[in-house]
Parts: structure tokens; sequence; C-alpha cells
């Protein structure tokens, strides 16, 4: 890939890192990696991991690669999201930043970023990550706990005691043999990084669902559909809409999976996964949105949200018959 850009004069010094990566992984430095990565300077990364921890960035991967459990909290987020605490706005501009590059530019980026990877770090992050999700899970599960006892205590209705939620109640009557979303995937560069990313939509929502008072049978049918084409690089969003109506003509879409709404991944969502995010969002598309029509107001017709939100809020509002659900979280973001 790194061939589509003109390797001359007129690269920025940051483009001719990323050939170098490519061309030269083992030549590159962890100055150099940290900048192909937008981490900071590795004596500001050391002198923050310190200052939060008693671990330099070396040996805190370390300690993630050899003693995982016994990483804190603040240990694993480190390695997961980075020693630097970057603003919403940070955010923000690094996303928009992304989307204004062209393809050519994100190819070379995204081959950088994976030949410059180091191994260890990559698995310290993924431990973290691996650590983050399983303490996620045991608070949910001490406070369900808690939840459970207030209520079976002197003075509770047994109907609050036996009280479910009215979408889990639905689900159940349902019976459907799977309930979830189609996911496209719009990305083709890395395979182990997409891998990687479905693993992690999964460890997310599964652990999302874990606090769920619903059946067995609810919880295991819980379901991402992927439809992997490497058409569908770079496609636009009304080329995604009509690829989606395209499969649920042809009644490829079964009971329970979302026919007027759909997922998508594409770089910056594989990324955001790639990179440990506990706050990784992914794209909410409506399958029958109209740019046209007058009455949007302002509404894009997809809604960003943070992955675990895919199970706690947004098909629960799909499956209540809420009218415009991602209007309703456009505008509650302040869109």
């Amino acid at each position: 890939m790194s061939d589509r850009i003109d390797a001359g004069d007129t690269l920025s010094p940051l483009q001719r890192l990323y050939h170098k990566a490519i061309t030269s992984p083992h030549t590159i430095n962890r100055v150099e990696r940290n900048q192909i990565h937008g981490r900071p300077i590795p004596s500001e990364e050391d002198a923050l991991c310190l200052a939060a921890t008693s671990y330099n960035f070396h040996d805190l991967v370390q300690k993630a690669i050899k003693e995982p459990s016994a990483l804190s909290d603040t240990e694993a987020r480190i390695l997961s999201d980075g020693a630097n605490q970057p603003s919403r706005a940070d955010i923000d501009k690094t996303i928009a930043g992304f989307k204004a590059m062209s393809r050519e530019e994100r190819d070379l980026m995204d081959e950088a970023w994976e030949a410059s990877a180091d191994p260890e770090e990559t698995k310290a992050k993924t431990n973290a990550w691996d650590v983050i999700v399983k303490k996620r899970a045991e608070k949910r599960a001490i406070s369900r706990q808690q939840r459970e006892a207030a209520r079976g205590a002197p003075g509770q209705t047994s109907d609050i005691v036996q009280q479910k939620k009215a979408w889990v109640k639905m689900l159940e009557q349902k019976g459907w043999t799977e309930w979830g979303f189609v996911c496209f995937r719009t990305y083709y560069g890395e395979d182990a990084a997409w891998t990687r990313a479905k693993e992690r939509v999964k460890a997310i929502t599964t652990a999302a669902l874990a606090p769920v008072s619903a059946t067995a049978a609810v919880k295991q049918t819980w379901k991402i559909v992927y439809v992997e084409d490497e058409m569908l690089q770079g496609i636009a969003a009304e080329g995604l809409r009509e690829r989606f109506k395209s499969l649920v003509e042809a009644g490829s879409v079964t009971e329970g999976i979302r026919t007027d709404y759909f997922i998508s991944a594409d770089a910056t969502v594989v990324r955001s996964f790639q990179a440990g995010r506990n706050s990784a969002i992914i794209p909410v598309w409506e399958a029958g949105f109209n740019p046209r029509e007058s009455h949007s107001f302002g509404y894009p017709g997809a809604v960003a949200v943070p992955c675990s939100l895919l199970l706690a809020t947004v098909y629960p509002m799909m499956l209540m018959g809420e009218p415009t659900p991602l209007q309703t979280l456009h505008f509650m973001a302040g869109g």
C-alpha cells in the first residue's frame, strides 16, 4: 500500500516516517513509534506513568505481560487508553483530521501503524483490556446483587422483586433464534486488527449483557452479523443503505436482527478498538433515512455510540417502539 503516495519531496515529515516504518520497521525507535501512534514523547510518557503509578512505561508493559491480574485500575487504563488523557475536544479534532484524509493517506497511516507496532506493547494492551473487562463485569455483578438484596428487603413488594425490564420480557416472549444487528466491514487493512476489533465488540457487548436479568436463551442469542466484502471499502452512506436494503429484501436478515437499523466498522472504528479504548464508538445507521426530507433538522441519519450502549440503550429503544431512536439519541447528545 505504501507506494500509493509518491515518496518524493512533497511528503511531509510524518509521511516520510510512515514510509520508513513500512519499509524498515526494524529501524523504528521508541520516539518514532510514539509519533506514529499519536503518543507523547518517551520522556513525557514515562513521567506521566510514574506520576500515576510506580512504573515507567516499559516496566508497566512488563508487568502487564508477566502479572496482568496484578494490574491496578489506573495501570490497566494507561496501557489501554494511553498515558495522557486527551480532552473530548482533542479526540474530536483527531477524528475530524482523520476523516479529512484521502484514502491513500489513511492507508499509508494504517500500514505504518501496523508495521511499527511493538509486539510486547500490543500484548500488554490486550492483557490490560481483558483485565478492565473482567473488573467491570465483577463490579456490575456486585451492583446487581446489591440491588436484588435491596429489593428483597422488608417492605418491598413481590412485584418489585420479580420485576424485569420490559424490553427483556419482550425478547423472552419473542423467542427469536438470534437478535442484534448487521455490521458492515468497510475497512480492509490488517486482518489481525479486524479480528481483534470483533473480539472486543463481543467482549464489550457480552459484559453489558451480563448484569441484565434475562434467561440464558436470551443472552445466548445476542448476535452481530458481520458482512465482509472488499467492495465495501470506503463505501458512502447511501451505498451502505442500498446494500443493507438488498440483504433485507433477499431475506438474508433473520427475525430479531434489526431490519431498520444497522452498524458499520470503518478504519476509525477498527483503530479505536485496536487501541484498546474503553469508550470505543461504533456508528448506528437508520436504513430508511432520506437526507432530502426537511424534518431531519441536522440529524445525519446515523449516530456514533459507545459500543456498550448497543445493548444497554440502542436495541431496547428500537425494540420498545421508540419512533425515532437515533434522532432522539442525536438530539440528547446535543447534535
